[in-house]
């Protein structure tokens, strides 16, 4: 389960949102699809009951198992992290912060980062769990665009690497 701002994401793809955001989209839109729904309330029931839709979910959820053999998942992954069609591999920039930035997951340890980011994005692909475009500063790492965590390009939008690593930029 994740849970943002303004919702909660279950790992089946279903999105729980407020009553007032439900409300705003059926008014909107004639009804909820069916990966929105709102947590258990009075006025859900009242809804419910006067329209005969189920608009309600449980903020229930399983766990995600991510096991893996880093000897062999990290090859892995570099192997599918450089052939992603996202990478600009003509773009001296694109190559650089590629370069740039798995040195820095390798320096600082975080490997298994990447590891389990791979497994997650392709358990949420599976699963037709919907995640976000981008947020925060995940959206400054290359790196996690070409694994799909985000679909932001941080070199297009010229992104620092350092809002993602907190190291000190070089001005």
């Amino acid at each position: 389960m994740i849970i943002t701002d303004d919702r909660v994401l279950l790992n089946n793809g279903v999105s729980i949102i407020s009553i007032e955001d439900a409300a705003k989209h059926i008014i909107k839109h004639g009804s909820l699809p069916e990966y929105l729904k709102v947590e258990k309330s009075f006025d859900a029931k009242l809804f419910e009951e006067k329209y005969g839709e189920c608009i309600t979910a449980i903020a229930k959820d399983e766990e995600i198992n991510v096991e893996y053999s880093h000897e062999i998942e990290y090859g892995d992954v570099l192997k599918k992290i450089a052939g992603s069609h996202r990478h600009q591999t003509e773009s001296k920039a694109h190559v650089q912060r590629f370069a740039d930035e798995l040195e820095f997951f390798e320096r600082e340890g975080h490997t298994d980062f990447l590891c389990v980011l791979d497994k997650l994005v392709e358990r949420f692909k599976a699963d037709n769990v919907v995640w976000g475009v981008g947020r925060g500063s995940s959206c400054a790492s290359y790196i996690l665009y070409l694994l799909e965590v985000h679909d932001i390009d941080p070199v297009k939008y010229n992104i620092n690497f350092s809002e993602f690593s907190k190291e000190e930029k070089d001005d």
